[in-house]
C-alpha cells in the first residue's frame, strides 16, 4: 500500500512537471482559492518545481459573464513563490519568498458614488476565535516590482483618473502569530493626479515588532508640496488593553490643495491655496495629547493644543472604568477661508476666534465643566460678526447656554439650556435679534426695514428621522419697506419626517395667513392649505407709496423641486381689491406645473371690464419659451390702466 502512494505521489510530481499538468493543477487552484462572487481567476501558465518553488503567469482577475463591468479587476505577470513543505510537520506555514512582478489593478466609480470592485459573499456573523491558530505562517521576504493602478472617479467634466505607476514594496521576517511582526524596508510609487497632471511620490518605511508599531518614515511630494511623517505605537495585546506610547508627527512644508483636491471633491478646495501644518499626537487609548499649528496661504493661523479620551463607549449613558477628560484651547486668528472656496467666489469668510474646553465626568452623557468661544474681528461672507461671548455650563451632561453678539450691526443674545451628549439630546433655546438692518442682506438695497424677532426652538434629536422640535419665531414690531408690521408669528412643528407649518403677519390696516405641510422623504411634498390676504398693503411691501389693498385666498400643492419632476399646482382668488388706479372686483388664477411645462388660466373683474387669459411656459429649458393661447378683454375702462383720467 506504502509502495502505491510513493508511485502515484511521484506520478503526480512527474505530470507537475509538465506544462499540461503544471497547468490544470494552477487552474484548480485558481478556482477553488477564489473568494469572489463576481469575478473570476484565470492562470496563463505555471512553472517551477512544486516541492520548493511555484511560478504562475499571467495571473487575471476578471469580472464573470453575469457582471456589467468587462474591464478586469486585476492582473499580474508572475507570482514566484519559494516555500519549505518540510516546515507544515512544524504546524508552520514558512514561505521563503514572494515576489509580485508587474501587478496591475482598474477602478472605476459609478454615478452613486460606489466602485466597480470584486465582492465577497455575504457571511453570517460568527463569534471571535479566542482559540491558537492551527499554523503559523512566515515569510521571510516578500517584493512587489512594477506595480501599476488606475482608479477613475466619477465626474461630468473633464479627466478624472488616478493614475499610479512603479509600485514598489520590500517587506521581510513577517510573522503571522502572537504577536504579528514584520518589517516593511520600503514601500512607494509615483501617481499621476487627475485634470492637472501633476506628478505626486509616495514612500514609507516602518517596522512591526512584537507590540510596537514604528513608522520609520513617511513622505508625499510633489513639485508643489512636501508632506513628512513619523511615529511609534504600542499596541494593545488584549481587548482590554490600548494603544500606548503614541508618538507621531506630521508635517507639511507645504500641502498644495491642488494635490489633494482630486480626492476630496465634496470639500471644494481652493486649488490655488496651500497650508503648512506642524502636527504632533502623543499619550494613549486612554488620554491622547495633539498640538497643531496650521498656516494658511490665503492668509490667518490656526493653533491648537487638545487633551482627550479618544475611546468612548458606544453607549453614551454607560460609565466608562476611568473619568472622561477633554480638553481644548484653539485659537484662530484672520483665518481666510478663501482656501475652502472656488478661486472665483466673492466675499470669503474671515474668522479671528478663541475656544475654551473644559470638560470631564463618569459617562459622555454626564460630564460637567464649560465651553467658551468668543469670535472678534470676523466677517461671514462680507458681513461683520462679533460675539463677546458664548458659554456652556455643563453640570452632569446638563448644559446652562448664555451668549451675545452681533451680526452686521444688528445684536443677538442667546440663553437656555441643552444636553447635546445624552441618547436622545434634548434642548430649549432662545434667541432675540434686535434692529437687522434688512437692507444690509439684499443685493443692491432692494429691500429696506428693520427687523425684530424672536425665536424659542424646543426638542429633542437634531437631524431626521430622529429630530421631533417646536419652533417659535414672533416678529416683534417692525418695518420691511414702507410698511409697518406690528407682530407676526410663524410656528413650525417637525416630527420624524412631517414638518406642520402656521404663519401670520399683522399690519396696521391689514393681516396676512398661511399654513400647510410639508413631507420631507423622499419625494419631497409641500402644500399651503389656507392662504389668505386681507387688504395687505402690497405697493408698501414693495416700497411704493401708491395707496392699496388687496384681499382673497391662495393654495399651493408641490411635490419634488427638481424641474424635470416637479409637480406644482398654486390657485390664487382675489377680491375687492385695488392698487393704485386699478380696482379688482374679483380674479382667479391657476398656474400648473408638470414634467417642465406649464400652464396658467386667469380671469379678472376690473369696474365692469373683464380680462381673461390662458397661456403656457417651459421656464426650465434652455430657451425659456412662452406662448399666449388665449388673450380676451372686454368693457374695459383703459383710463385707469393708462393713468389717463378723462
Amino acid at each position: 500500500m506504502a509502495a502505491l502512494v510513493v508511485t502515484v505521489a511521484l506520478v503526480l510530481l512527474l505530470l507537475l512537471q509538465t506544462p499540461w499538468g503544471a497547468g490544470t493543477a494552477a487552474q484548480l487552484i485558481a478556482h477553488y482559492a477564489n473568494p469572489f462572487t463576481n469575478a473570476t481567476m484565470h492562470v496563463g501558465g505555471a512553472g517551477g518545481n512544486w516541492l520548493q518553488t511555484l511560478e504562475l503567469h499571467d495571473v487575471a482577475l476578471v469580472p464573470t459573464d453575469a457582471a456589467t463591468d468587462t474591464t478586469r479587476y486585476a492582473h499580474v505577470d508572475t507570482v514566484r513563490v519559494r516555500y519549505s513543505l518540510p516546515a507544515l510537520l512544524r504546524r508552520t506555514l514558512h514561505v521563503r519568498e514572494l515576489t509580485l512582478a508587474g501587478p496591475s489593478a482598474s477602478f472605476r466609480q459609478r454615478a452613486d458614488s460606489t466602485w466597480t470592485l470584486p465582492a465577497l459573499p455575504p457571511s453570517a456573523p460568527t463569534p471571535p476565535d479566542t482559540t491558537a491558530s492551527a499554523f503559523a505562517v512566515r515569510v521571510d521576504a516578500a517584493h512587489l516590482r512594477r506595480g501599476r493602478a488606475t482608479a477613475q472617479f466619477y465626474t461630468p467634466r473633464g479627466d478624472s483618473t488616478l493614475r499610479v505607476r512603479g509600485v514598489q514594496l520590500a517587506a521581510r521576517d513577517i510573522a503571522y502569530a502572537s504577536p504579528v511582526t514584520g518589517r516593511l524596508d520600503t514601500l512607494g510609487f509615483d501617481a499621476v493626479l487627475p485634470g492637472s497632471g501633476t506628478p505626486l511620490q509616495f514612500q514609507a518605511a516602518g517596522t512591526l515588532a512584537d507590540d510596537r508599531f514604528t513608522l520609520e518614515g513617511l513622505r508625499l511630494a510633489s513639485p508643489q508640496s512636501d508632506v513628512r511623517g513619523a511615529g511609534t505605537v504600542r499596541l494593545a495585546t488584549s481587548p482590554e488593553d490600548a494603544l500606548d506610547d503614541i508618538d507621531f508627527s506630521l508635517t507639511a512644508a507645504p500641502l498644495a490643495f491642488r494635490d489633494v483636491a482630486p480626492f476630496l471633491p465634496a470639500a471644494g478646495l481652493n486649488p490655488d491655496a496651500t497650508l503648512r501644518l506642524d502636527a504632533q499626537v502623543q499619550g494613549s487609548g486612554r488620554l491622547i495629547e495633539l498640538r497643531t499649528d496650521a498656516r494658511l496661504s490665503t492668509g490667518g493661523s490656526l493653533t491648537l493644543d487638545a487633551t482627550a479620551t479618544p475611546l468612548v463607549p458606544t453607549d453614551v449613558e454607560q460609565p466608562t472604568p476611568e473619568p472622561l477628560r477633554y480638553r481644548l484651547d484653539a485659537q484662530a486668528r484672520d483665518l481666510n477661508t478663501a482656501a475652502f472656496a472656488p478661486p472665483d467666489s466673492s466675499a470669503p469668510t474671515r474668522v479671528s476666534a478663541d475656544l475654551q474646553v473644559d470638560l470631564s465626568g463618569p459617562a459622555l452623557s454626564r460630564l460637567s465643566g464649560t465651553v467658551t468661544t468668543r469670535l472678534f474681528d470676523t466677517q461671514v461672507t462680507g458681513y461683520d460678526v462679533q460675539v463677546p461671548q458664548l458659554q456652556l455650563r455643563f453640570a452632569d451632561g446638563q448644559a446652562a447656554v448664555t451668549g451675545t453678539g452681533q451680526l452686521a450691526g444688528a445684536r443677538i443674545a442667546v440663553e437656555g439650556t441643552m444636553a447635546p451628549f445624552a441618547t436622545a439630546p434634548s434642548y430649549d433655546l432662545q434667541t432675540q435679534l434686535s434692529d437687522l438692518d434688512v437692507g444690509t442682506f439684499t443685493a443692491e438695497g432692494g429691500l429696506s426695514g428693520t427687523l425684530n424677532t424672536q425665536l424659542q426652538l424646543v426638542g429633542t434629536g437634531f437631524a431626521l428621522p430622529a429630530a421631533d422640535l417646536t419652533a417659535e419665531l414672533d416678529v416683534l414690531p417692525s418695518t420691511l419697506n414702507a410698511q409697518r408690521i406690528d407682530a407676526g408669528r410663524l410656528t413650525l412643528r417637525l416630527q420624524r419626517d412631517s414638518l406642520r407649518y402656521d404663519a401670520e403677519l399683522a399690519f396696521p390696516d391689514g393681516r396676512l395667513a398661511a399654513g400647510g405641510q410639508a413631507q420631507l422623504t423622499a419625494p419631497l411634498a409641500y402644500t399651503i392649505e389656507q392662504g389668505r390676504l386681507e387688504d395687505v398693503d402690497v405697493a408698501a411691501l414693495l416700497g411704493d407709496t401708491t395707496a392699496s389693498a388687496l384681499s382673497g385666498t391662495f393654495s399651493l400643492q408641490g411635490r419634488d423641486v427638481s424641474p424635470a419632476a416637479m409637480q406644482l399646482q398654486t390657485d390664487v382668488q382675489l377680491r375687492d381689491s385695488y392698487y393704485g388706479g386699478y380696482v379688482l372686483h374679483e380674479a382667479a388664477s391657476r398656474l400648473r406645473l408638470q414634467q417642465g411645462q406649464a400652464t396658467l388660466d386667469a380671469t379678472a373683474d376690473l369696474r365692469g371690464g373683464r380680462f381673461e387669459l390662458a397661456a403656457t411656459a417651459e421656464p426650465f429649458a434652455a430657451s425659456p419659451r412662452l406662448r399666449v393661447t388665449q388673450g380676451r378683454f372686454r368693457d374695459v375702462d383703459l383710463g385707469p390702466l393708462l393713468q389717463d383720467t378723462t
